[in-house]
């Protein structure tokens, strides 16, 4: 049987505060490397922050949903609820094809567990965003375990996925691009005013002593196979609700646009301005007729960029 919900958030806050009291402990014991160096009071300092954000989120979630008189919910909380649906769909129509083949064959079974929870998280923030049976997004949702028992292949979940996405903007107002185009600048400064380089490495490739410390360990931004199948939108919505079953916390201190900022960064490490003048001088010789708009790439991944430009430079 599958966990419930509300226990899979108490098993998520307890295993959160429990690698966060190690990690303190770790580092009050003095443990280091000799060739790194750091301030103890300023790690503590976001341990703290981390377990405290954790523990609130918790809380949270815990009370009761606001409700206007009419018994819907209140119209801030519905919107926050279908977009971390929207969120879910990003993961499962990603992760699945991490978790069965295209053989239909299960290569890590705890992913794959993990995908059913998923949905039923889905359905569940359906429901609180006022979402009825008869909603073609719930219709979907519902639609998704059988195709998960039946271990159907990668692309048709994550085609159902996107369209459920694409339904949740269109019938529902979800927004799922930025408002405006992200600054690239500013992304930079707030992965560095924020501390990601402390899990994630300055540089993107969780090569810290505090990655090594967290299980499971933070995302190596530097690794085509981790980034590839991840969109903008995907890593938006880590930024702002945290990831469950991590130390990747929720971020409610920025602003949309903040997160947007911080989303196109992350996943522009890898790529330094060089190779991405190169690309761009590349996309303008074959005519490239793809997205190119922040909107459209916020729902693009770079593996949905590589087919669609080798679709364009193949020969006819």
């Amino acid at each position: 049987m599958l966990p419930s919900r509300s226990s899979l958030r108490i098993v998520d806050l307890v295993s959160a505060g429990s690698r966060l009291r190690r990690l303190a402990a770790a580092l009050s014991a003095g443990l280091h490397r000799p060739d790194r160096t750091s301030s103890l009071a300023p790690v503590l300092l976001v341990c703290g922050m981390a377990l405290g954000m954790a523990l609130g989120a918790g809380a949270a979630a815990a009370q009761q949903q606001e409700q206007d008189e009419n018994g819907a919910p209140a119209p801030g909380e519905a919107a926050a609820a279908l977009r971390q649906v929207a969120g879910i769909l990003a993961y499962v129509g990603s992760d699945y094809a991490g978790a069965v083949d295209g053989a239909g064959r299960v290569v890590n079974e705890l992913e794959y567990r993990e995908q059913f929870v998923l949905v039923e998280d889905a359905l569940a923030l359906a429901a609180e965003g006022g979402l009825t049976d008869d909603d073609a997004v719930v219709a979907g949702l519902a639609a998704l375990p059988p195709l998960l028992e039946r271990r159907v292949h990668p692309d048709t979940i994550l085609d159902l996925c996107r369209d459920l996405q694409r339904t949740l903007a269109g019938e529902h107002g979800v927004v799922l691009v930025p408002r405006e185009r992200p600054d690239a600048e500013r992304g930079r400064a707030l992965w560095t005013d924020n501390r990601c380089g402390m899990c994630h490495g300055e540089r993107g490739d969780a090569d810290t002593l505090y990655a090594e410390l967290l299980d499971p360990p933070p995302a190596d931004f530097l690794d085509p196979e981790r980034v590839a199948g991840v969109t903008p939108f995907r890593a938006f919505h880590a930024i702002t609700v945290g990831v469950a079953g991590t130390a990747m916390a929720e971020h409610p201190h920025l602003t949309e646009a903040d997160a947007w900022d911080l989303a196109f960064h992350v996943l522009a490490l890898r790529h330094d301005l060089p190779a991405a003048e190169r690309g761009r001088d590349a996309l303008a010789r074959a005519g490239w007729d793809g997205p190119t708009t922040p909107g459209a790439l916020a729902a693009a991944t770079e593996d949905d960029l590589r087919a669609r430009l080798a679709e364009r430079l193949a020969p006819e």
